[in-house]
């Protein structure tokens, strides 16, 4: 029958032959960095969808679920691996990374769902959220200190930070990339940042950022004891360093808009079916929260003198670039961090 005939009659048998599985990673040169890597993430991968994580239909709870089952079951099996025996860290960032797009959909985003009052959230569901947000900060920090820690590869942390972008798109997250790649190296940005500016820093531990919106602490050279949120963006809408003072007089600006009615589209957060989940006034006030409890906690800790800080340094300011992590100090933070810190000290990247 030629082609036309069959167009004219009946439909070609246009079923499809079975979808052949893909064969078992190999790993035939151990020494190869990219070899190496992309065995540990297909074999993250491909046990993780053997766990049926990847099926449509699945909801974030059991999702979760199959992905740290599957995480704790190939970490096993990568760390008897002789092979990989010197490359134990580099299995546990490709881990974390997968743990980390395993958790985000189990963070409840909006603190005021997280409230007294509120009738679904129980105390035992606020312990959970922040225990969660612990481990997501754990990772992230694993994740930015092990690529600060080989900046001087770069062809080296090209090949693992495409392997992480790998990872998240072949779990579906290849939307939320971007922002997922923003909260990890924001805070590697701001850490060079104040490392530039001030006598001493250290990054908050997972339990004081989660519990206590600790970032980093730091010391200027006069001995000043400091405090830091570190973010991209916030209501502030521009870069710079942000004390309290400054953040209750926002406080008191949105108060007054939202009383007057004004600038509504500013006034409110919505999720992705538009429903209202945060208001900016209510922002606001956990943002003020926030900077109390870390005080309070800085204090109870023996700091004397302690100042809290919001730090926004915007995802503009920095990129990674081929392995190479390119930083551009915004005026405004500079200006703010020689307010508080003093000096004169240039950051040249």
């Amino acid at each position: 029958m030629s082609i036309e005939q069959n167009f004219e009659g009946e439909k070609p048998n246009m079923a499809r032959a079975p979808k052949r599985e893909r064969p078992a990673p190999e790993l035939k040169n151990p020494e190869s960095d990219e070899e190496r890597i992309r065995y540990i993430k297909a074999k993250v991968m491909r046990l993780i969808a053997g766990k049926g994580a990847f099926k449509e239909g699945i909801n974030p709870s059991e999702k979760y679920s199959m992905m740290r089952e599957g995480v704790e079951e190939v970490r096993a099996e990568l760390e008897k691996d002789p092979r990989l025996k010197s490359h134990i860290q580099e299995v546990e960032v490709l881990l974390g990374a997968v743990r980390y797009i395993a958790t985000m959909p189990q963070i409840i985003k909006y603190k005021r769902e997280l409230k007294a009052g509120n009738s679904a959230i129980t105390p035992e569901i606020v312990e959970e959220q922040k225990k969660l947000r612990e481990d997501l900060i754990e990772w992230t920090d694993f994740i930015k200190w092990y690529v600060l820690q080989n900046e001087g590869n770069p062809e080296y942390v090209h090949t693992l930070v495409s392997a992480l972008r790998e990872a998240w798109g072949n779990a579906g997250f290849s939307e939320d990339r971007e922002g997922l790649e923003r909260g990890i190296f924001q805070e590697l940005a701001s850490y060079k940042i104040l490392k530039t500016y001030l006598k001493s820093v250290r990054p908050g531990s997972p339990r004081e950022d989660a519990r206590h919106a600790i970032d980093f602490w730091g010391e200027t050279e006069d001995g000043k004891a400091l405090v830091f949120q570190t973010k991209s963006s916030s209501l502030f809408r521009q870069a710079g360093v942000f004390g309290r003072e400054d953040i209750a007089r926002l406080k008191e600006e949105v108060a007054l808009r939202s009383a007057g009615g004004e600038d509504e589209t500013r006034e409110v957060f919505r999720d992705e079916s538009g429903n209202i989940r945060e208001t900016e006034l209510e922002r606001i006030t956990s943002l003020e929260e926030d900077m109390e409890n870390a005080k309070t906690y800085a204090e109870a800790k023996g700091a004397k003198n302690v100042e809290a800080y919001l730090m926004v340094v915007p995802g503009s300011s920095f990129k990674m670039d081929q392995g190479k992590f390119k930083l551009s100090p915004p005026k405004n933070v500079i200006r703010g961090l020689m307010g508080i810190a003093g000096g004169e000290k240039k950051l040249v990247m």
